[in-house]
């Protein structure tokens, strides 16, 4: 896979990021790109080598070796030609009898025996590739079960605080607000208005999970999405600068400065 770990091409995954949403998947993979999202997720490695990065710290992931990444942690995966990996995401309405049991812990980080992670590498590989095909009960299930097998084993870590135990939801919720208006003219007056908080309030919320000057995480997802249509067949023949006004860049300057550092991790 190609280096990506620059800010650049950190993408939130609002897709796949519902409080509804299971799934499981086991493949041959080549790696996949920085991203973060609320959604809890199991990743496991078969056979190969995974080198991992969660937020500033890197796993190398052997057979039989895991991570979880909890909820808005930044990762990415680079992976050797051969790797086999399994993942589950585990979608928030899911995670509530864990969560009820375990207050305001958060899961391990990196799973490494071999041996103890052996029935939950089992376990993924008995879902085989349904992806998203589960019914609700069978997702709490599944989730209950597999959470299970890891705290069976692996000491969990000390609680978080718990003084503001939504701040996960609201941040991701502003991260997937700028990624549905990036078009439009955003600045923390516009989010705060919008969200109901202070311009203060949303500027630390951005600095402590997003580390990026908003300008410039809002510009990079407009000038993302300038590259998206660009391999669109019917905008063959518009120019680029077209594109870009569509995408909510007043200025060619800030779209030609976007353009240049996200052309170099392209």
């Amino acid at each position: 896979m190609k280096e990506q770990k620059n800010y650049l091409q950190f993408q939130f995954e609002m897709e796949r990021d519902r409080p509804d949403y299971f799934h499981a998947e086991s493949y041959t993979s080549d790696g996949y790109y920085a991203h973060f999202h609320r959604n809890t997720e199991l990743y496991c490695v078969y056979t190969g080598q995974v080198n991992v990065s969660i937020g500033k710290e890197e796993y190398l992931l052997t057979p039989g070796n895991a991570v979880i990444i909890n909820s808005l942690q930044v990762h990415s995966y680079q992976c050797d030609q051969n790797a086999k990996i399994g993942f589950v995401l585990f979608g928030e309405d899911y995670m509530r009898p864990f969560h009820t049991l375990y207050p305001n812990r958060p899961l391990p980080t990196f799973l490494n025996d071999r041996s103890a992670n052996q029935p939950i590498l089992d376990y993924i590989d008995t879902l085989g590739n349904r992806k998203t095909d589960f019914t609700p009960l069978e997702a709490f299930a599944h989730t209950s079960m597999l959470l299970h097998l890891v705290v069976s084993h692996y000491e969990l870590p000390p609680p978080v605080s718990s003084d503001n135990p939504s701040t996960n939801f609201i941040i991701a919720d502003i991260i997937q607000y700028i990624y549905n208006h990036s078009e439009e003219d955003l600045s923390l007056e516009t989010l705060a208005e919008h969200f109901g908080y202070s311009r203060m309030s949303i500027s630390h919320l951005i600095s402590k999970h997003i580390k990026i000057d908003l300008r410039n995480f809002i510009n990079d997802i407009r000038v993302q999405r300038v590259f998206a249509l660009q391999q669109k067949p019917e905008n063959k023949k518009v120019s680029v600068l077209e594109l870009a006004s569509r995408c909510g860049f007043k200025s060619v300057s800030s779209f030609y400065r976007a353009y240049r550092r996200n052309s170099k991790n392209k």
